[in-house]
């Protein structure tokens, strides 16, 4: 069956255009479509272990500015019209996640005579904090192991019993808002692996505003979905190991040397983020690959295209990751600063209107702005009646 689209991800962006989320947002729901239809059935072979296309992304921002959960949907639900695909349950136990899993398992032939039985999952979670139990090691430890496709052989204390999944691989996409990290991602995950395993998409402004929704929707839109779920299809039966040409070795190669030695003097919470960027990379090479063609072969533009998008990420990334540890009443004073220098002025009522989801208490808010005066960065002014905050100086 031959493709439709050229390039699916590019195509899924500029279908999913007339919304208000940023292009770059609208790319890593592509990512996370084309992963889902992928599974586990094709792979780079590094002999001792394989890359899959799997991923972990994270979809941060404040509420409802790029409308985080509707913008995954898009993509989800082309995968919903693919016949015979089934996503992972969005809430309740690891326990409950890998029984489910476990009855998911297929079996798959890879033409070499072997059947082998795999499962590969997709999670799509509107809020994460259903899902994602960050401070439960025995979650981070099978969320690890899915995500490297690890044989999970787990006891369950519950009922005594067990369970075996010797090829299981876990694709999950989800939706935060920085005040749930905050309060939700223990400081010590900075030193481990889960974190670093996933890919942190922040988005605090929109692309375009878009009023009314409908009037914003292409008379064309039924036939372009049938369009890209055809395509997801034609996808979902490709199998077997990628192959890297000769040239995207040697520049992979390079750029591995490169970054290894940039990295050497880096302190450990660093250094296993940025080594776990070659993964990272390749697993998204996969993807690129894929988008454009049924060849299995990674080409260096592949490679270039997944360090470019991985790299533009990470100014977003250490935003988010620097208020791991903070206490809210921190971080929310960090965004009415922010607030505050960008306008210049604003009227306090405004300022409160931002952080009230986060901060319901009056009274508290009063204390963070005090806070903020006596520290210099703003002043209070009363004008017409009304109490206008300044902002003097930039916190340093």
């Amino acid at each position: 069956m031959a493709r439709i689209y050229e390039n699916w991800i590019e195509s899924y962006v500029k279908y999913a255009s007339f919304t208000e989320a940023p292009s770059y947002v609208h790319f890593w729901v592509a990512v996370s479509t084309i992963a889902g239809i992928l599974g586990r059935r094709v792979w780079i072979d590094q002999h001792t272990f394989k890359w899959y296309a799997n991923h972990y992304i994270f979809l941060i921002g404040p509420p409802d500015v790029i409308s985080k959960s509707t913008t995954f949907k898009m993509g989800m639900r082309l995968l919903k019209r693919v016949q015979g695909f089934e996503f992972g349950p969005t809430s309740g136990s690891w326990q409950a996640l890998i029984k489910e899993m476990q009855l998911m398992e297929t079996d798959h032939d890879f033409g070499d005579g072997k059947i082998v039985k795999t499962c590969a999952c997709t999670v799509s979670v509107s809020e994460l904090g259903t899902f994602f139990k960050p401070k439960d090691p025995d979650f981070i430890d099978v969320m690890v192991s899915l995500w490297d496709g690890d044989t999970i052989d787990k006891k369950l204390i519950k009922d005594g019993g067990s369970v075996f999944i010797e090829n299981p691989l876990l694709n999950l996409n989800g939706c935060v808002t920085p005040s749930w990290v905050t309060m939700n991602i223990p400081e010590y995950m900075l030193e481990g692996g889960l974190l670093s395993r996933i890919i942190l998409v922040y988005g605090d402004k929109i692309d375009h505003p878009v009023a009314y929704l409908e009037d914003a929707i292409p008379d064309d839109i039924e036939e372009e979905e049938a369009d890209l779920a055809r395509d997801l299809l034609v996808m979902q039966r490709l199998k077997g190991p990628l192959m890297l040409t000769k040239d995207a070795k040697e520049w992979g190669r390079e750029w591995y040397n490169k970054l290894k030695t940039e990295t050497h003097n880096e302190n450990e919470k660093t250094r296993d983020t940025i080594t776990r960027k070659q993964t990272h990379v390749h697993k998204l090479a996969i993807i690129l690959s894929i988008s454009e063609s049924d060849s299995l072969v990674i080409k260096q533009v592949h490679l270039q295209r997944a360090v470019e998008e991985i790299e533009k990420l990470s100014s977003y990334r250490s935003q988010v990751v620097s208020s791991i540890g903070k206490t809210l009443e921190s971080t929310i004073a960090e965004r009415l600063l922010d607030f505050v220098q960008t306008k210049k002025a604003c009227k306090l009522e405004e300022a409160y209107r931002l952080v009230h989801s986060q901060l319901p208490n009056g009274a508290a808010f009063l204390d963070i702005m005090n806070g903020l005066v006596k520290a210099g960065y703003v002043k209070e002014q009363s004008l017409g009646g009304e109490i206008v905050v300044i902002a003097l100086r930039k916190k340093e």
